[in-house]
């Protein structure tokens, strides 16, 4: 009989009385529905109810129709076929840039086909027949772009499937800022209406799911010559745009290569309109994912290093390029006729933008001249905020 639920009914011609006996180990999945008798020679009738199995194995057992209190026995054996199974061990295998032969353990005991969804990925064969082992040909990846696709594994004439996520590492193609190299972040295609591209980790950082490794790197915003010398500060934002600095001279972004640049407002603000934030802890570490509403694909917003270490009160802080100014009267004891210009920053899971810590300690352009210094290194209570850049194409 088959694996589904079902009632079988069994004859039986008597004249004496009887009982169905179920040994224990079937009591689980054989049970009598009912039992009709007559004293006389007849055609009677059992009805037994079989219930699934759920199992990867067939399963019998033997039933007895034994006279009371007599030696008159007939045995009936009940064999039920095994549930159709498909089931993959790992779901996710990451394979590096150099591609090579990876295994995909199986277990099954049907038919199936393998069916990858990209052409980067190829079947080579199958080995053994019920703990089945996959072996997938990976291509190289020639890109700087991690790529991702699946393999589905699909029964053969028949509705089953599992599928492996197979995640194959990028070329790391590196970039120089302040002496340094570090990696290039990928550009990561959220299908946003500008077209804009968001990195997929900050400026200075390995991946993301690493923090910068220059603190100069991620406190530091280029400012043009003409406004250097001149006081900084941030604070909650009451002035008006003065200009923005992206994909300019003075965007330290740019140092990632062409196309590359600091955030503007607007694109914080289609950020924040088309995608939902979640936060996950990873490694102890919080984090929150940018998830795009439109297709799904997603950045990693890494926690501020520094809220690691006090109140961990404004995390995920990113720098925005449009610049704008405030009287300096509205700094305590500062120049009234001079203007403070100001870089606004985010905050995720997003709150509102610029906002800002209300001090009369200023930024200065220091030692780099034209370059927006933290001489406090004061952000937002001790913060320091993070460059995630972003990449638009050219039309």
């Amino acid at each position: 009989m088959s694996d589904q639920a079902q009632t079988i009914s069994l004859k039986i011609k008597n004249n004496v009385p009887y009982s169905v006996v179920i040994p224990d180990d079937a009591k689980n999945w054989i049970s009598v529905l009912s039992n009709t008798q007559t004293k006389s020679l007849a055609d009677n009738e059992i009805t037994l109810a079989i219930s699934q199995n759920t199992s990867y194995d067939n399963r019998m057992s033997s039933i007895t129709v034994k006279q009371t209190n007599g030696p008159l026995a007939e045995t009936i054996n009940i064999l039920q076929a095994y549930a159709p199974g498909l089931i993959v061990d790992e779901k996710e295998v990451f394979v590096p840039v150099k591609g090579g032969t990876i295994e995909v353990s199986l277990k099954t005991n049907i038919e199936y086909d393998v069916l990858p969804d990209a052409e980067w990925i190829h079947y080579v064969e199958t080995k053994a027949l019920n703990q089945s082992s996959v072996l997938l040909s990976i291509d190289e990846n020639p890109t700087n772009k991690r790529r991702i696709a699946s393999v589905v594994f699909k029964q053969r004439n028949g509705a089953l499937s599992e599928s492996v996520t197979i995640t194959q590492e990028r070329v790391i193609v590196l970039y120089s800022y302040d002496g340094k190299e570090y990696p290039l972040p990928e550009a990561i295609d959220l299908g946003l209406p500008s077209g804009t591209l968001w990195a997929s980790f900050p400026m200075g950082a390995l991946d993301e799911y690493s923090y910068p490794l220059s603190i100069n790197l991620f406190k530091r915003a280029h400012i043009t010559d003409e406004y250097a010398g001149e006081g900084w500060n941030h604070w909650y934002f009451s002035g008006s745009f003065a200009f923005d600095i992206s994909g300019t001279k003075d965007d330290i972004a740019t140092s990632l290569g062409d196309g590359w640049q600091m955030p503007t407002i607007s694109d914080f603000n289609e950020l924040i309109s088309n995608c939902t934030f979640e936060s996950f802890i990873r490694n102890g570490d919080d984090y929150v994912r940018a998830i795009s509403k439109i297709n799904k694909n997603s950045i990693v917003l890494i926690d501020n290093f520094w809220n690691k270490q006090r109140s961990n009160q404004y995390p995920n802080i990113y720098w925005a390029s449009t610049v704008y100014t405030k009287a300096k009267e509205s700094t305590p004891g500062a120049d009234p006729n001079k203007l403070y210009y100001y870089l606004p920053y985010f905050f995720f899971p997003p709150i509102n933008w610029v906002y800002g810590f209300t001090s009369s300690e200023e930024f200065y352009d220091g030692e780099i001249p034209g370059t927006l210094y933290e001489t406090y290194n004061r952000v937002v209570n001790e913060e320091l905020a993070f460059v995630l850049p972003v990449f638009k194409p050219k039309k």
